[in-house]
């Protein structure tokens, strides 16, 4: 009776595991679909509004696009005196240029920018935060920052 009870428990824990799987990867097809459907009417959007017509795409009220932060940030980083810097020293930098971030979480987002300039290679990861201690960046020599 016990083997039997624990031979439909494992049997039933495979199936949930399989199960898992799928909801994963239905989770991650998903959110790539969306992913690429926002980029598909992005570029719908840019297309429509071509360099000739005088109706350009507006940001929403009350949301700073993410060019205008990025603009932000890389001033922000133009100015840093440090050889190595933190997406809050580079969020204090920003405000101090009088700039407002209307997001729930802007120091997420000034992260978030710092990735996307990681990314295109205008800074550098120097450390791996973890817990309490922030990641830590470095802007590679000015000459080499891409167009």
């Amino acid at each position: 009776m016990l083997n039997t009870l624990l031979d439909e428990i494992s049997r039933e824990e495979k199936v949930l595991i399989e199960k898992r799987a799928v909801v994963k990867f239905l989770r991650e097809r998903i959110a790539r679909e969306e992913a690429e459907a926002v980029q598909k009417v992005s570029a719908d959007a840019v297309q429509k509004s071509s360099p000739n017509s005088s109706q350009r795409a507006q940001p929403l009220p009350d949301r700073q696009s993410p060019a205008t932060l990025l603009e932000h940030v890389t001033t922000a980083i133009k100015k840093m005196e440090g050889s190595e810097f933190s997406a809050a020293e580079i969020h204090r930098a920003v405000l101090e240029q009088g700039a407002s971030i209307k997001s729930a979480t802007p120091r997420a987002s000034v992260s978030t920018a710092l990735g996307r300039l990681v990314e295109r290679g205008v800074i550098t990861l120097v450390a791996q935060g973890g817990g309490n201690a922030p990641n830590r960046y470095r802007r590679v020599h000015q000459a080499e920052w891409p167009k």
